[in-house]
């Protein structure tokens, strides 16, 4: 009779063969997280369409796009932001019927309209971000999405008929004018440099979760706008009103690539830059509802010519 042996793995073999599956496997991650990413990205600019085709629907309607922020009289404290406004035109009719906007929010974060705010929007957040919720508990969903407020200056561009809590205004450095701001309408007649080279939206990385960061408040103007001041993800801090600028307002540890610092000397000159965790840059709205993707390292002359309704800067689509 015939004795048959089976021969089976050395120890040596085993250890090669799990080599190999490890250096496959570190191989195939970094493809694995950039497809992720590209699939975080395209649902980040499907938002950015949707929210643009919004502000359009809106311009159809009023003969105007939202106003960035209107305050109803303009030295209380009655307030309506932009994102407010786009509720029955991004498919959140239960929204806009629950939101009272005889109301809008108060001088405060306590809001007449708490049930609304509390709502977590799918089309106001970026996959690429966890933009998680304001203040103590998950009362208040962020948003990734922000209004541009100023093309070279900060939050309330200089002559905005609004003021509350002391605000100055006296240490803006704008020049120029963007699409939104605090009790303006504007719309395409604005555009004097042409819609397809305006910018009128684009990313923020919300605050952290749990914390008292503004950036990313929707409904609230200290985190519904940012500026043109600063190139994309600029290593420049964004600037806190000096009242609020160390924890738990702002916590740059918990969130490094979106610092920030007590450097704004009022709280109408805070100063946010545009920023978002795609690699590379970030992606924005333009005026004629086209989203496109700016690198960070692009001129910040042309980042702020990009922001500007009527200073008649000339960009050629070679620029950015």
């Amino acid at each position: 009779m015939s004795r048959s042996s089976r021969r089976g793995f050395t120890l040596i073999e085993l250890l090669v063969v799990i080599a190999i599956i490890a250096v496959l496997i570190g191989l195939l991650l970094p493809a694995v997280q950039a497809a992720r990413e590209a699939a975080r990205r395209i649902q980040c600019t499907n938002n950015l369409k949707q929210i643009g085709l919004a502000w359009h629907n809106y311009h159809d309607a009023n003969n105007c796009f939202p106003p960035g922020e209107l305050a109803i009289p303009p030295l209380t404290g009655v307030r309506y932001m932009w994102s407010s406004f786009m509720f029955p035109y991004i498919e959140q009719g239960v929204m806009a019927n629950a939101y009272n906007y005889n109301l809008g929010i108060g001088t405060t974060d306590q809001t007449p309209n708490v049930t609304v705010v509390s709502t977590r929007i799918a089309a106001f957040q970026c996959p690429s971000d966890n933009a998680g919720y304001y203040g103590t508990g998950t009362g208040n969903p962020r948003s990734n999405y922000v209004a541009c407020y100023s093309p070279d200056g900060t939050m309330v561009e200089p002559g905005a008929s609004f003021t509350y809590g002391g605000g100055v205004n006296a240490f803006n450095p704008a020049t120029r004018k963007a699409m939104s701001n605090i009790n303006v309408t504007r719309g395409i007649r604005d555009a004097m440099d042409g819609t397809s080279s305006t910018v009128v939206l684009s990313e923020l990385i919300a605050g952290p979760s749990g914390s008292s960061d503004f950036r990313g408040m929707w409904y609230n103007d200290f985190g519904c706008q940012y500026t043109h001041h600063k190139t994309p993800n600029s290593l420049i801090p964004d600037g806190f009103w000096r009242v609020v600028g160390g924890p738990p307002y702002c916590q740059t540890s918990l969130k490094p690539k979106a610092p920030c610092a007590g450097t704004s000397p009022s709280w109408d000159t805070e100063d946010y830059a545009a920023r978002s965790y795609h690699p590379g840059g970030v992606q924005a709205t333009l005026a004629d509802g086209s989203v496109r993707f700016f690198k960070d390292t692009i001129n910040l002359s042309v980042w702020q010519a990009l922001a500007s309704i009527n200073a008649g800067e000339v960009l050629s689509s070679d620029s950015f």
